[in-house]
């Protein structure tokens, strides 16, 4: 069962979040979106849940999503050439690490999907797409923050390369303010985006980023590859100056730190 929340009405609605399906459990905040898009559910359309039996992950893995961490999906319906739907995971980061600075939090991004703190993963960012004659019909935007539960709520082994907002200010917070101020910093940039205001996009996740610079390895579906992440383009790709000296361009694949460049 979920609540609908219909916020069209209210004083100077935004586009992100209007209309709000809150959910006790959900499988995947993701999937049930894709649902509620195929419906002709709205632009900025939020679909929420407390808990997330089957949350989603890059490459068909599993988001550990127990209670108390902050599961939403977006509905988004840009008007954007579907090569620029990477910018929509960019823009949802900018807006994860504005939010956590506002309770104090030092947040950095690492390419392609995470948001860090002290090195440690506190969010991820799944963005979905369906296309149709070189349109985008719809983008799903999911982002999985952890907020109040402790470490010990997630499993050993990936327990060591993440933290939560309550690990960090040794307190827990409101998740109603939390959803509030995510809410109104992904509307800020996708309203940018509308704009076609794609610089300022890139730039600000220049300024945020953690991967560029380093000498990282890149996993895709096709193949593993070295080199230096030297920057992002217009369209949110990663350009990276390969160890054998050639540049490749890479919208998605698994980032792994090797060393730092001097």
């Amino acid at each position: 069962m979920s609540t609908l929340i219909d916020l069209k009405g209210s004083p100077n609605p935004k586009i992100i979040g209007r209309a709000i399906y809150s959910y006790e459990v959900l499988g995947s905040t993701n999937i049930q979106a894709k649902d509620l898009a195929e419906s002709e559910a709205e632009d900025g359309t939020v679909v929420i849940a407390k808990i997330q039996s089957e949350g989603k992950a890059r490459r068909n893995r599993n988001w550990i999503s127990p209670e108390g961490g902050l599961w939403l999906s977006v509905i988004l319906r840009p008007n954007i050439p579907p090569q620029k739907a990477t910018l929509v995971t960019l823009m949802a980061a900018n807006a994860v690490d504005e939010t956590l600075s506002e309770y104090g939090l030092k947040a950095k991004i690492k390419w392609p999907n995470d948001v860090l703190i002290d090195g440690k993963k506190v969010c991820g960012i799944l963005t979905e797409a369906k296309t149709k004659e070189n349109e985008i019909e719809y983008l799903v935007l999911g982002i999985g923050i952890n907020a109040n539960f402790d470490l010990s709520e997630l499993p050993e082994d990936i327990r060591g390369a993440s933290t939560t907002i309550k690990n960090e200010l040794k307190r827990d917070i409101s998740q109603d303010e939390l959803l509030q101020r995510l809410l109104g910093h992904v509307n800020k940039y996708y309203e940018g985006l509308l704009a076609s205001d794609f610089q300022k996009i890139v730039k600000t996740w220049k300024e945020k980023s953690d991967t560029l610079g380093r000498h990282v390895k890149i996993t895709t579906q096709m193949e593993s590859i070295q080199g230096i992440a030297q920057d992002i383009d217009d369209t949110g790709a990663l350009i990276l100056k390969r160890d054998d000296g050639d540049i490749q361009k890479l919208f998605a694949g698994d980032c792994v730190y090797l060393r730092n460049v001097e």
